[in-house]
């Protein structure tokens, strides 16, 4: 299954939308105006947040995300290698590994060994667009709260 992730083009927080292949709401990721960790709340269509993702407070030699449940207990960790387009994993109940091309622009997302997704940035002038594909529709909350970390992270890249 198909998914869109869109940043607003005007939010200052930077809060995003998620649809489905037919356009329709699925999820919202909520930004905080103020917030020195980039913090965003992944939020399903009842209103209920299912992930927060936040950056590293301090970050000195590594590029950080953490992924946290909606009881802000830290789920995972997402560092990126400083070199290349992969990304290492920490504390999740199984062995996730997240590997882009040479240009960072296309994912490949497994679990264990098996892809369980893959992530494509689409082209757009003035707003970060994504192309989510979720192989089980249980891994589809996850996978957004990813993308979101990967964001997060290479925001944080290209501003330092």
């Amino acid at each position: 299954m198909a998914l869109y992730l869109k940043n607003k083009f005007a939010s200052l927080g930077g809060s995003s939308y998620v649809t489905d292949e037919a356009g329709n709401p699925k999820y919202t990721i909520k930004g905080k105006v103020f917030s020195f960790t980039r913090k965003k709340f992944i939020v399903n269509e009842h209103g209920e947040t299912l992930y927060i993702v936040r950056n590293k407070y301090f970050r000195f030699f590594h590029l950080s995300s953490f992924i946290l449940d909606q009881n802000q207990e830290i789920i995972m960790k997402i560092t990126k290698n400083i070199f290349t387009h992969h990304y290492k994993t920490n504390g999740y109940t199984s062995n996730i590994s997240i590997d882009g091309n040479f240009i960072g622009w296309n994912f490949e997302v497994k679990s264990d060994g098996e892809v369980i997704g893959t992530v494509a940035r689409e082209f757009t002038l003035f707003i970060d667009s994504f192309k989510i594909e979720t192989f089980k529709k249980s891994d589809e909350a996850l996978m957004i709260a990813l993308v979101v970390a990967l964001d997060n992270i290479n925001d944080d890249a290209q501003n330092n």
